[in-house]
This record gives structure tokens, C-alpha cells and sequence, in this order.
């Protein structure tokens, strides 16, 4: 039985392959990962946003 779970937001325990996020992006199209990505990343991970707002906040980029 499982009783507890950690979330880790903030690269604290695992830390994140951000320059591989950003190449994954750029093979779609993204010219620049900028700080209005970084907050819209920030809203998913915080739960303000869902995959969706996510992806339609992406494409706008692209």
C-alpha cells in the first residue's frame, strides 16, 4: 500500500532536461523558449492551467 506520494515542482529532487525540452519544441516549430513559456510551464505544473491551455499557449508560439 502506497501512503505517501511526493510532487517535486521545482527540479528539488529530480532535476528537469530543460535544453532537451527546449530542442524537443524547436523540432515543432518553437523559435525561442522565453519567460512567457516559462510561466505558462509554470501555471501547468501548478495546476492554474490543464494540458490543453498548455498546448494552445505552445502553439501560439509556433
Amino acid at each position: 500500500m502506497v501512503n505517501t506520494i511526493i510532487f517535486d515542482f521545482g527540479d528539488v529532487f529530480i532535476n528537469k532536461d530543460k535544453e532537451g525540452k527546449i530542442k524537443k519544441f524547436a523540432a515543432l516549430g518553437l523559435t525561442d523558449w522565453n519567460e512567457e513559456l516559462e510561466k505558462l510551464e509554470g501555471k501547468l505544473e501548478t495546476g492554474k492551467i490543464n494540458e490543453e491551455g498548455f498546448l494552445n499557449g505552445i502553439r501560439k508560439h509556433i
